[in-house]
Order: structure tokens, then C-alpha cells, then sequence
């Protein structure tokens, strides 16, 4: 029963989504995330499921998602069900101007907070303010509200207001300190009503090269004890001839001898295409007074300039050893639609999936109108039946890179492998061990979409 549930939450989310078709865009659609234990494999934990009208879309490479609904699904105890919804909607300028939050309680959706943005001329917040229900009256409630000021474009300051009783008070402020065209201070201050006047709360200050690069972050915050700010935290960049970070220092403030401490220092080194190729980590030793070595982290991507590994190695002392790595795989349309987590296994030798929650992610889109699916020809398995051997051939309208992966019928990834652009593509595939059963062969470059059903006999 179980099984069935799981491949029934993904249908659900993968098939009924997949009709709000996108005139520009590739939409995502749904992502599914599962967890892993050594025993039964992957399993689903929840799963998001979004609905987009008006031409408006995602862009899941800047977090940009411009949907109209977002529910969360969540399995608890073998059952998919869901358990949280966001509703937003737009003006004709396509901008947010209500953003719901609802719980699912007693078999309904019941609302729990809302957000309202209005904008001026410039297309920036003017106002925005939050409301929550009132389970008992059945209505929204103002809570919270802020006021933007501007001058020209640049903001300058953000007045925070709370409601007490029928009226608003003012409750904080957010005020901005440039230095040119670059912003030098922020400064929170909170309304002492008490006292009448405003008390220091968070100060970040700011400061660039002759360029305009960032040069130091720091973050001062309330001592309580003297209601003055004090020292918190600091970075310190240093850039590389062609403009990219050489070295990332972060301190901390050291309250008993009021000097900055070293906490952590990151060296970097770049590809061609100036992604981030290399990352070592050191720690400031307190004993010794100087920098020790700490983590190393390498950066792999594909021929579309797409992160495709994330590893990280721990020094113990003389070596770096494998710790984590993370993993995508990208469609034609260069985005991701499958993250894995793995960890070191010191006994076996290799990478294992995370165990625990969110080792794996897959991510779903809708195809954009005019661009269809493969014809059923196009993919060939055979022997199907088969034993522990299948060959693959696959016949694509373009030659855009793209993915074969292998499933059995509750979700789980049995083979996975990322191909360069073919037209024509012929591989032989090794399935050592694979149970009796019925699986699915996928083949997608992000335009174009495959599968086949494979039944798997040993006898």
C-alpha cells in the first residue's frame, strides 16, 4: 500500500500540473524530495506542486517563481496529503500584490498569514504590510506595516509600524547611508517608548575598493548592558587582477582582549568562464595563532557552464579526505532536474546517498507550447523482457544533451547517466542485479520527452 501511495503522490504531481502549459517559459512544475535509509532506499517526504496563468513563469536558475498557487505535500505515515498552500496574485505589471499563506486543518485549506505590496511610479515598494487571521471573527487583522521613502531611486529610509488597538504605532526603522552611488551604513533603530527616543539596534557598515567592489561587511549589534552598539562580526575581501575574490577572511569580535579574531579564511581559483573552480577553507588556530587547514572544495561543470558537482574533503591532519558531494543533473534547457546528496563511505570505499531527510531532490517542467513530446518510435529497449542487459536507442528531433535514467515503479532511480547532444543515440546498459519487476526508461533533453515501459524477467 505504501508503494502505491508514493507513485500516486508523483503522478499527482507530475501529471495534472503539466496542463497549465507556458507560452514562454519552462515552467517548473512540481519537486519531489525524498530521504534515504541503508534498508528500503529512497523514500518520498514531500513534495511542491505550483499553477501558473497570464504568460507569467518561473526561473528556477534566480529563484524567481511567479505562480499563482504553491501547495507542499507531506507523507506521514505512508500517506501523501497537503499540508500547505501559498496564493498570490498580480497586477497588471505582473507584480505580487497579495501573498497568502494557508494550513491544511480538518480536510480544508484555513488561512493563517497574508501578505500586501502596493508600489509607486518606479515599479519599488511603497508600501507593504502583513495581516493575520482571526480564527474566531473570521477575518484578517492588521498586524504589521511598513513605509518605503525614497529619494530618486535610491532608498533612504523604512518606517516600521505595529497596530495597538484601532491605531498604528511606529515600531522601528530602517535607515541607508551612501557613500556615491555605493551604500556605506545600514542602521535598525527600535522606537523606545519608554524613553521617547530611538535605541540602536543592528548596524551594518560598508566599504569598496576604487572599483566599486565590496572591500569589508560589518555588523555591529545592541550590547544590552550599555545600550550601545558594539562589535560583532566582519569580512574582509581581496580580489584577484581580473576582478574575481582571491581571499574571503571572516572575524569575529573578541570581547576580552577588543580585538578582531580570525575565524575563517577562504582561498579561491577560477575556470576560464570565471566559475569557481577551487575553494580551500582554513581556521584560525587560537593556540598557535595562525591559520590551519580545514576543508577543500572542488567545483565540476558541464559544457553549459552548469554545476554539476559539489565536493567536500576535511583535512585530519595530513590529508584531505572525501566528506560530502552534491550533485545535478540539467535537460537541454539547462536546468536542473535532478540533486542528490551523497556522504563518504570509509568501509566501502565509495559515495552513498545522504541518509536521513532531503538526500534527493528531483525537480519536474511543463514543455512550452508548440514543442511536443517524442513520438513513441523514437525510443527502442530491447530484449523486453530483459535480464540484466537492455540496449537503449534513441532518435531526438535536436541534438541538445540530455538524460537516460532507469526507475522501478515506486520512484526509485535504479541507473542514471548525462549525454552530450545526439541526434541518434545507441548504448548497451549493464542492470547488475536487478529484481523481477516492471521499470521505466526516461529519456528527456529538457524539449523532448521518452519513456518506455521495461520488464525485467531473470529466470
Amino acid at each position: 500500500m505504501r508503494k502505491l501511495i508514493l507513485v500516486m503522490g508523483i503522478v499527482m504531481l507530475t501529471g495534472i500540473l503539466r496542463s497549465y502549459a507556458q507560452q514562454d517559459v519552462l515552467n517548473l512544475t512540481a519537486q519531489a524530495v525524498y530521504g534515504y535509509d541503508n534498508v528500503s532506499g529512497y523514500a518520498l517526504e514531500d513534495s511542491t506542486a505550483y499553477k501558473y496563468s497570464n504568460g507569467r513563469g518561473s526561473y528556477v536558475q534566480t529563484g524567481d517563481y511567479k505562480y499563482d498557487t504553491s501547495v507542499k505535500y507531506q507523507v506521514v505515515s505512508s500517506v501523501i496529503n497537503p499540508k500547505q498552500q501559498w496564493l498570490r496574485n498580480y497586477d497588471v505589471n505582473n507584480r505580487i500584490t497579495t501573498h497568502i499563506y494557508q494550513q491544511r486543518t480538518g480536510g480544508s485549506w484555513r488561512n493563517n498569514i497574508k501578505y500586501l505590496y502596493d508600489y509607486n511610479s518606479a515599479s519599488v515598494y511603497d508600501t507593504t504590510s502583513i495581516q493575520n487571521w482571526d480564527t474566531t471573527a473570521n477575518v484578517w487583522t492588521e498586524v504589521r506595516g511598513y513605509k518605503y521613502y525614497y529619494t530618486g531611486s535610491r532608498l533612504d529610509s523604512i518606517v516600521w509600524k505595529k497596530k495597538a488597538g484601532s491605531t498604528w504605532v511606529v515600531e522601528a526603522r530602517d535607515k541607508y547611508t551612501y557613500s556615491g552611488s555605493n551604500l556605506s551604513v545600514h542602521l535598525l533603530e527600535v522606537w523606545n517608548d519608554t524613553m521617547t527616543h530611538w535605541d540602536p539596534w543592528q548596524q551594518e557598515i560598508y566599504t569598496y575598493t576604487v572599483t566599486g567592489a565590496i572591500k569589508s561587511y560589518e555588523t555591529n549589534l545592541l550590547d544590552f548592558g550599555t545600550l550601545t552598539l558594539q562589535h560583532s562580526s566582519r569580512m574582509e575581501y581581496v580580489y584577484t587582477a581580473g576582478g574575481n575574490i582571491d581571499t574571503l577572511t571572516y572575524f569575529y569580535w573578541n570581547k576580552l582582549s577588543l580585538i578582531w579574531d580570525g575565524f575563517e579564511k577562504h582561498y579561491y581559483t577560477y575556470t576560464q568562464h570565471n566559475d569557481k573552480d577551487l575553494e580551500m577553507i582554513d581556521y584560525w588556530n587560537v593556540g598557535t595563532s595562525h591559520w590551519d587547514s580545514y576543508k577543500w572544495l572542488n567545483y565540476v561543470y558541464d559544457v553549459n557552464y552548469n554545476k554539476t558537482s559539489l565536493t567536500e574533503k576535511v583535512f585530519n591532519g595530513s590529508l584531505y579526505l572525501n566528506s560530502t558531494t552534491q550533485q545535478w543533473l540539467y535537460n537541454g534547457a539547462n536546468l536542473p532536474v535532478q540533486y542528490i546528496n551523497y556522504g563518504w563511505d570509509d568501509i566501502s570505499g565509495t559515495w552513498k546517498p545522504t541518509a536521513g531527510s532531503m538526500s534527493k531532490t528531483i525537480y519536474y517542467y511543463e514543455f512550452p507550447a508548440g514543442i511536443s513530446k517524442a513520438s513513441p518510435q523514437s525510443i527502442h529497449v530491447y530484449p523486453n523482457p530483459a535480464e540484466d542487459i537492455i540496449h537503449i536507442s534513441l532518435q531526438w528531433r535536436e541534438a541538445l544533451p540530455f538524460i537516460i535514467t532507469v526507475h522501478d515503479m515506486q520512484g526509485r532511480l535504479i541507473y542514471q547517466k548525462a549525454e552530450k547532444g545526439a541526434l541518434i543515440y545507441n548504448a548497451d546498459v549493464v542492470l547488475p542485479g536487478i529484481s523481477n519487476g516492471n521499470y521505466m526508461v526516461r529519456a528527456t533533453n529538457g524539449k523532448e520527452e521518452m519513456t518506455k515501459l521495461l520488464v525485467v524477467a531473470n529466470q
